[in-house]
């Protein structure tokens, strides 16, 4: 019998493996829902962590969702050649300093006034997003 800590591991290894495999063995369509599926279940998982075990109501957490995608997007765009690894750790780097200087500020406070916070820095990262015309090409969205 094998102990459960190796039952995790060989779990982990055959999700792995499982992942390496899909591309050759998938529809390019399935594929790509299995993406979506798995980075929706990424953002469930993380906001069950900071409202099911921190016990933290966050109205703000899909800014941290969006701000990942527009600088993927936004540097994809207006940094060509810029590959989609570098893009994706792009947008790490700067979802984390965010995270960091607004984590900062927003863990002194607790209940209504943590939500509400979130909240409005929700709206203002909305805000931002729809009139940097420039960048982010405001109410139109970006064209890839």
């Amino acid at each position: 019998m094998i102990s459960q800590k190796k039952a995790s591991w060989l779990f982990i290894a055959l999700l792995f493996a499982l992942g390496v495999l899909m591309p050759f063995v998938v529809k390019k369509y399935h594929l790509n829902m299995l993406t979506e599926i798995i980075i929706f279940a990424l953002y469930a998982v993380s906001y069950n962590l900071l409202l099911g075990y921190a016990g933290l109501l966050s109205f703000g957490h899909a800014m941290f969702f969006g701000m990942g995608a527009f600088t993927v997007a936004v540097s994809l765009i207006h940094f060509p050649g810029l590959s989609m690894w570098n893009a994706v750790l792009l947008a790490l780097g700067m979802t984390t300093a965010v995270g960091f200087v607004t984590g900062g500020f927003l863990l002194r406070h607790k209940g209504a006034y943590f939500a509400l916070l979130t909240l409005a820095f929700n709206s203002l990262f909305y805000a931002v997003a729809t009139k940097w015309h420039k960048i982010t090409g405001g109410d139109d969205g970006l064209s890839i």
